[in-house]
């Protein structure tokens, strides 16, 4: 039920357990509504924890279909930080419960992973940015 503003949920950027993590930010999440998946965990980010709000340029990117931590042919996703030993993330989104929400992925990762309702939970099929 914490999730309900999730549709209207923004990309940002977060540090994160010694990385710059990708993470989703809902106004109207209480206590902060800044989210990050680690560890299949949802964490809420503490008040002196930095993040960033990601804005999008739809005339040069695009949410792309992928699946496996495997990037798409043909496209160059957007790098968005790293974890803590230096691997690459990029933004991704993913459905849970009928509802897109904001996540992270990378080659390492097999998939993405997207915090939702406490947890942090793993999908093969995904979009990039």
């Amino acid at each position: 039920m914490a999730d309900l503003y999730v549709a209207q949920s923004f990309i940002g950027l977060a540090s994160f357990e010694g990385g710059l993590v990708p993470c989703k930010i809902v106004p109207g999440l209480m206590p902060r509504p800044v989210r990050v998946g680690w560890n299949s965990t949802e964490h809420t980010l503490e008040t002196n924890q930095p993040f960033f709000i990601i804005l999008l340029d739809a005339a040069t990117m695009e949410w792309v279909p992928a699946r496996d931590g495997v990037m798409p042919d043909g496209r160059k996703p957007i790098q968005a930080g790293y974890e803590h030993n230096g691997e690459p993330l990029y933004h991704a989104v993913a459905m849970i419960n009928g509802v897109k929400v904001p996540g992270k992925v990378g080659e390492h990762l097999g998939g993405a992973f997207v915090p939702f309702e406490g947890h942090e939970h793993f999908r093969k099929h995904y979009q990039v940015l």
